[in-house]
C-alpha cells in the first residue's frame, strides 16, 4: 500500500519510509505552502520511537532546502504538539509519529493550515513529491520547549484538585513522563505503570486495546484505584478501566462524558464516528443533545467538530474531542475530565457506565483484503442490503430496527473492517444474514472470527 493515507502518512521504517523519502516530503510540504506564502513557519515535532529522531532530522533538512522556517518543539505527545501549534505563530505543522501502530512503523501527521489536512491535500503532496516539484531556499531552525506551558495550562483547566487514586499505563510511550507529573499536579494519587520511555515500544503493545491491558486491570484492583487510564504510543488516545478492572470501550466512555457535558449545555451537538454503538447516540438524544454521525479518523472527526461547532465528539478507539479544545482532542485532558466527573458525582465509573443503554456490539472484525477488493465488498454490501437504511458516509453502515452493520476499507492497512450490533445478542445472526447473506463465504468468514471472540 502507499504510505500516503487519507489523513496522514504511515509506513514501515526503512522499507516503505526512510530518511530520503522524509526529506522529500519536507520539501513537498514547503513547496506547496510557498505557492501562497513567502516563507512558511512550520512547527515540527516527533514521538519517542527509535526511528523518529533520524526521520525528524531528515524532515527538517527537507524543509530547509525548500525555504521554510522550522520551529522544533522536540519529542512530545501529540496533544502537546498541537498545543504548541495552537499557541505559536505558525503556518503549518508536521509531527513524525506512527501513533498506535507497531514499533516497525513510522509516519507523519501534518497540517497545511490551522484546520485538519484533507485527503485532497495529501494527494497533492504525494504528486508534488513524486514529480519533485520543489522550491529552493534557505532555512533557520528555532528550538522551542512548550511542555511547562502546556502543563500549567492543563492544571488551569481544573479549578479544584482531583483527589482520586488513578493507575496510569503509558506503555513506554510519549505520556510516560508528562502524564504522571501532570496528574499529580492536578491532585491525583498516581500509580504508574510502564512510565519510563521505551523507544522500542516492547513493554506493552502501543495500541491500548482491552486485550493488552492485563497489567493495568490488575493494578487498578490491587491498588484500590478509582479508575485506570491507558495511553497509546503518541499519547492522544486513552482507554479507561473502571474500579473493578473492566475496560471501558471508547463509545461507552463517550456516552458517560456526553451525558455530563449536556447537563450543562443541553441541546448541543455531539459527534460520534461510525464504529460507535447506537448506545452513544441514544444517550445523547435522551440527554437533550443532537447526535451527529461522522467519518472515522482524527482529521475527519476534528473537521466535523469545527464545522458543526460541536460540544463533544467520541471515537470507539478512545479519541475524545471538545469544543473547549477548539474541536481537538487530548487524552490527558480526558483522563482529568473523567476524574473530575467521578469526584463531582461521587459515583463509581462502573455505575456511570451501567446507566448507559447496553446493546450487543461485536469487536471490530478485521479481514485481510487489498484496498480494491475491500471497496468492492463494501459496494456489494450496499447494493445487496436487505431492509435497513443504508449510509455511505464512511464505507457502508446499514441501520436496522434492532441494530446495525458496518463495513469499511481501512485507510491505513490492507484490511476490510467490519462491526455489528444488535439490541439483543440473539438478534445478531439475523443482522449478519441481512447484511452478508448475498455472500455465504464472506458471512462464514465473519462468523468464524466472531466465534473466536466468544461467538455471535
Amino acid at each position: 500500500m502507499s504510505i500516503y493515507k487519507s489523513c496522514d502518512i504511515r509506513g514501515v521504517y526503512a522499507k516503505e519510509l526512510d530518511e530520503a523519502t522524509m526529506a522529500d516530503i519536507g520539501r513537498g510540504i514547503v513547496s506547496i505552502m510557498r505557492r501562497s506564502l513567502d516563507r512558511p513557519r512550520i512547527i515540527v515535532g516527533g514521538d519517542v520511537r527509535r526511528s523518529t529522531a533520524s526521520l525528524k532530522a531528515a524532515l527538517i533538512d527537507g524543509i530547509a532546502q525548500s525555504g521554510g522556517l522550522v520551529i522544533d518543539v522536540g519529542p512530545l505527545p501529540t496533544p502537546v504538539f498541537y498545543f504548541a501549534f495552537a499557541n505559536t505563530p505558525s503556518d503549518g505543522c508536521a509531527l513524525v509519529t506512527a501513533s498506535h501502530n507497531p514499533p516497525e512503523f513510522n509516519g507523519l501527521k501534518l497540517c497545511f493550515s490551522h484546520i485538519p489536512v484533507t485527503p485532497e491535500e495529501i494527494e497533492e503532496l504525494q504528486r508534488t513529491v513524486e514529480q519533485k516539484e520543489f522550491t529552493t531556499g534557505s532555512c533557520e531552525v528555532q528550538q522551542l520547549d512548550v511542555v511547562a506551558d502546556y502543563e500549567a495550562w492543563l492544571e488551569g483547566q481544573f479549578a479544584e484538585p482531583i483527589a482520586l487514586k488513578i493507575a496510569v499505563d503509558a506503555g513506554g510511550g510519549c505520556q510516560s513522563e508528562i502524564a504522571p507529573r501532570a496528574l499529580r499536579r492536578a491532585g491525583f494519587d498516581v500509580a504508574p505503570l510502564f512510565c519510563e520511555v521505551d523507544p522500542d515500544l516492547t513493554v506493552r503493545n502501543p495500541n491500548p486495546l482491552p486485550q493488552h491491558l492485563g497489567v493495568l486491570r490488575r493494578a487498578v484492583v490491587e491498588n484500590s484505584c478509582s479508575f485506570g487510564a491507558a495511553f497509546d504510543a503518541d499519547g492522544d488516545r486513552v482507554i479507561f478501566v473502571d474500579e473493578e478492572g473492566s475496560p471501558i470501550h471508547g463509545d461507552m466512555a463517550g456516552a458517560v462524558f456526553a451525558r455530563r457535558l449536556l447537563r450543562s449545555d443541553p441541546g448541543e451537538k455531539v459527534v460520534y464516528e461510525v464504529n460507535c454503538s447506537q448506545a452513544l447516540a441514544d444517550t445523547v438524544t435522551a440527554a437533550g443533545g443532537q447526535a451527529l454521525m461522522g467519518r472515522a479518523g482524527h482529521a475527519f472527526m476534528k473537521r466535523r467538530m469545527i464545522d458543526e461547532n460541536a460540544l463533544f465528539g467520541a471515537e470507539l478507539s478512545g479519541h475524545f474531542f471538545y469544543r473547549r479544545l477548539h474541536g481537538g482532542d487530548d487524552a490527558l485532558f480526558s483522563a482529568m475530565m473523567m476524574g473530575q466527573l467521578l469526584q463531582e458525582t461521587g459515583r463509581k465509573l462502573s455505575g456511570l457506565v451501567e446507566a448507559v443503554p447496553h446493546y450487543y456490539s461485536t469487536p471490530v472484525v478485521r479481514l485481510p483484503r487489498q484496498a480494491a477488493e475491500a471497496r468492492r465488498i463494501v459496494d456489494a454490501i450496499a447494493a445487496n442490503a436487505r431492509e435497513g437504511e443504508v449510509s455511505r458516509l464512511d464505507g457502508v453502515r446499514v441501520q436496522y430496527a434492532n441494530g446495525w452493520a458496518l463495513a469499511r476499507a481501512s485507510v491505513t492497512e490492507p484490511v476490510l473492517s467490519m462491526r455489528f450490533e444488535a439490541h439483543r445478542k440473539e438478534d445478531l445472526p439475523a443482522i449478519l444474514d441481512k447484511c452478508l447473506g448475498f455472500d455465504p463465504e464472506l458471512e462464514q468468514e465473519v462468523k468464524k472470527v466472531l466465534e473466536a471472540h466468544g461467538g455471535c
